[in-house]
C-alpha cells in the first residue's frame, strides 16, 4: 500500500515487485509478511520499520513516515475501508506469497537473534540421525503440514483432550488480583491461577494453565469466543459480574451477590401454540417446552435448578444470534438469557419483530471468579464442582478461601 502522490514511488509500480531499495518499508512486527518474506522471495530492500497494528502502518503511509506498507492479502472490502479514510491510498499485488500453513513462531523486533537460533535448531534436527522426530509428532496429532517427511512413520491421530491426560485452562495476566503475571514474566500468580491449581489437585487431574490476554478468545458479549469454541482450551477462567457458568454448585452457591444482580429474561414468539395461555407460567414451569440456553453460561439449566424451575428439553447455543433465530423460527419455544435491557430488546426486534420478552423473576448472573467452557466441558465442570465440594468437606476446607483472603477478595467460597 502506498500513496499515489508519493514522489519516492517508481513511475512503474511493478518495479516494487523486484526491488524496495531506497524506500522506507513498513511491515508488521513478527508477521510472515515482514522482512523474512522479502529474503525468501529474493526481493531487495534497505530500510524497514516495524509496526504492531495495521492502523498505525496505514497512518504512517498516509503521513509519509514510510513509503510502502507490506501486508497480507487485502480483499476489496478491506481496501475500500482503508480508502474511506485515506482516499489517495493505492494498492498493488506484490507477486510474493508470504502466508503459510502449519505451526510457527512469532516474536517482537528484538527476537530476530532468537528466531535464528530456533531456525538453526530445526536445521540441526533435520540433519541428525533422528531427522523425523518433528514429523512424527505432527502425524501423531493428525497434522499434515510439518517438516521432516515424507518417509517418517505415520501414527494414528491422538488428542490429549480425548485421552483426558491433560486439561488446558486459559487465563490472562491483565485483571488483578484474579490474573497476575510474576515480575519476571514467567509465572501466573493471580488468584485464578492459584485456585485452579488447588482444584485440579483435589480433582486428581492434570491441568496446564494457558496465558491468553485476549479474553474475547474465550467469550464475547454475543457468545463463545472462537478459541474456546474451537476447543483449544478446555475451560477459561472467568471473573467479574458475568453471564457465564460460575464455579461451585454449577450455578449458584459461590461467588454470588444476588442483591446487586438483575433478573434474567425469556424471549419468545407470542403466537407460538406451545406456550401456556398465561405466559407468566413459564417463570416457574418450562416442562413440555423446548428451551434454548447459552452453553456454559449461568443462565443455562443449572440456573433453573437453583431457582426450582421445572424443565425438560434443553438446546444449547454458542452464540446469541443463533438462539434469537431459533426462537423466531420456532426451533425452540423459549430462549433464556441474562438481563436484556431496552436497547438490546430494540436491537433484537429490528431483526426479529415477532420476538417478545419477559422477566424471569430470578437471577443467574454472578460475581467473582469462575470457569466457562464449550459443549464438551460439562464433564470437566462437574469434576471441578465435585473437587470444590470435597475441599469444603475435607481436612483443609479453607484452601480456596485462604487464597482469596490473601488477595483481599471477599466473594469467595467458604
Amino acid at each position: 500500500m502506498f500513496l499515489s502522490n508519493n514522489i519516492n514511488i517508481p513511475e512503474n509500480v511493478d518495479e516494487l515487485k523486484v526491488s524496495l531499495v531506497g524506500l522506507v518499508v513498513g511491515v508488521m512486527d513478527g508477521w510472515i509478511t515482514s522482512d523474512p518474506c522479502f529474503l525468501v522471495n529474493g526481493l531487495e530492500y534497505s530500510e524497514i520499520v516495524y509496526f504492531y497494528s495495521l492502523d498505525d502502518m496505514i497512518f504512517s503511509v498516509q503521513n509519509g513516515t514510510i513509503d510502502v506498507g507490506h501486508y497480507n492479502y487485502l480483499d476489496e472490502d478491506q481496501r475500500a475501508g482503508i480508502q474511506e479514510d485515506v482516499s489517495s491510498m493505492t494498492f498493488t499485488e506484490s507477486g510474493l506469497v508470504c502466508q503459510e500453513g502449519g505451526m510457527g513462531l512469532i516474536g517482537h523486533a528484538n527476537s530476530q537473534e532468537f528466531m535464528e537460533l530456533m531456525n538453526q535448531g530445526v536445521s540441526n534436527i533435520l540433519d541428525s540421525e533422528d531427522s523425523e522426530r518433528m514429523y512424527n509428532l505432527c502425524m501423531e496429532y493428525g497434522i499434515e503440514t510439518c517438516l521432516g517427511g515424507p518417509n517418517a512413520t505415520e501414527h494414528p491421530p491422538k488428542s490429549v483432550r480425548q485421552t483426558g491426560e491433560v486439561y488446558y485452562i486459559s487465563t490472562t495476566s491483565a485483571f488483578p488480583p484474579y490474573d497476575i503475571l510474576s515480575d519476571d514474566q514467567t509465572e501466573l500468580t493471580g488468584a485464578s491461577a492459584l485456585i485452579t491449581k488447588v482444584i485440579c489437585e483435589a480433582a486428581d487431574i492434570k491441568c496446564e494453565l494457558v496465558l491468553d490476554d485476549l479474553h474475547a478468545n474465550c467469550l464475547t458479549s454475543l457468545g463463545m469466543g472462537a478459541t474456546l469454541e474451537g476447543k483449544s482450551y478446555d475451560l477459561c477462567a472467568s471473573y467479574y459480574k458475568t453471564g457465564r457458568r460460575a464455579l461451585m454448585g454449577a450455578a449458584g452457591g459461590a461467588y454470588t451477590d444476588p442483591a446487586n444482580i438483575p433478573v434474567s429474561h425469556y424471549m419468545y414468539v407470542a403466537d407460538n401454540p406451545n406456550l401456556p395461555e398465561d405466559i407468566n407460567d413459564i417463570t416457574i414451569d418450562l416442562t413440555d417446552l423446548v428451551v434454548g440456553v447459552m452453553s456454559g453460561w449461568t443462565s443455562a439449566e443449572p440456573c433453573f435448578e437453583m431457582n426450582s424451575v421445572a424443565y425438560s428439553t434443553i438446546v444449547e447455543f454458542s452464540h446469541t444470534e443463533d438462539m434469537r433465530a431459533a426462537v423466531a423460527d420456532g426451533t425452540v419455544d423459549v430462549g433464556h438469557f441474562n438481563f436484556i435491557d431496552a436497547d438490546v430488546q430494540l436491537e433484537i426486534n429490528a431483526d426479529y419483530p415477532t420476538i417478545s420478552f419477559l422477566e424471569s423473576g430470578f437471577t443467574c448472573m454472578e460475581f467473582g471468579m469462575g470457569y466457562i467452557g464449550h459443549f464438551e466441558s460439562n464433564a470437566l465442570i462437574a469434576k471441578f464442582d465435585e473437587a470444590v465440594a470435597d475441599i469444603l468437606a475435607g481436612e483443609n476446607p479453607t484452601a480456596i478461601s485462604t487464597i482469596c483472603e490473601g488477595f483481599g477478595l471477599d466473594d469467595c467460597v467458604q
